[in-house]
């Protein structure tokens, strides 16, 4: 769930600067409009919603090709700062790798944000693969989401529920008639490229409130702030025929409701 400033939004889509800081904090600016704004199925209508936003402390670890371990070291985890996305009070996280940067956005139906591949050839996250855990649910669960939103065409994996009209957003529902969740597909980012997405998450096995971390409202009020409670994402990633995997711990160490009429 987002807060957008509307005119900080119309600043940050007159700004002419055109390295690639910018223009990926812009391409995260135009997903965060809609992504955390529920329900989702009729897309940004004005509406009145409520969710929240939180603080992360995250941990970042995984294997490489060889089946070796490793972790990020503190320097590799750093503030993104919310005043470039216009879309919480809270600075959001990313992971700064040798192979690619991932920020973190977390709302109260789901997790996105960005990634910046750093290597010469494309680089593809299998998160029609990924399993989440939590500290309510131990048994791994696998990543089912009820939509994706994208700003970049999927380049792995073509679906029909693409509308591809939404450019550059790619949104990612259902068939009428379908069942309401279904796995996301493969993101692949090509060489040195970046893209933003959103996966609306189905957290109902992870946590019992059916929100990230446990959160819960009544009457406008945070009944249960999520604090302490996290979730665990982990995620095979490819390249070049060899096969790594990622595992992201996303920490609530705050949290504020929001309200956002759109």
């Amino acid at each position: 769930m987002v807060n957008v400033d509307v005119e900080q939004l119309k600043l940050a889509q007159s700004t002419s600067s055109h390295s690639v800081e910018s223009k990926l904090r812009l391409s995260f600016t135009k997903i965060l409009v809609c992504i955390f704004l529920v329900p989702l199925a009729a897309g940004c209508e004005s509406m009145r919603t409520v969710g929240a936003n939180f603080t992360l402390d995250v941990q970042v670890k995984g294997r490489d090709a060889a089946g070796v371990a490793w972790q990020a070291t503190p320097a590799q985890i750093a503030d993104y700062p919310s005043d470039a996305l216009a879309s919480s009070p809270f600075p959001h996280k990313q992971y700064l790798g040798k192979n690619f940067n991932w920020v973190f956005s977390v709302g109260a139906s789901g997790i996105g944000g960005g990634i910046r591949n750093l290597k010469s050839l494309p680089v593809c996250f299998r998160f029609d693969e990924a399993k989440l855990t939590s500290n309510m649910n131990a048994k791994p669960t696998r990543l089912q989401v009820s939509q994706v939103i994208s700003n970049k065409p999927f380049e792995a994996q073509p679906d029909p529920r693409l509308d591809k009209r939404l450019v550059p957003l790619g949104i990612l529902r259902p068939n009428k008639g379908d069942e309401y969740l279904f796995t996301p597909p493969t993101l692949c980012f090509a060489a040195e490229k970046q893209g933003g997405f959103h996966f609306a998450i189905d957290l109902s096995a992870l946590f019992p409130s059916g929100h990230m971390f446990n959160v819960s409202w009544a009457n406008d009020k945070l009944v249960g702030t999520g604090v302490g409670n996290w979730l665990k994402m982990t995620v095979p990633i490819e390249y070049e025929g060899k096969r790594e995997e990622i595992e992201v711990t996303l920490v609530a160490t705050d949290s504020r409701l929001s309200i956002s009429y759109h």
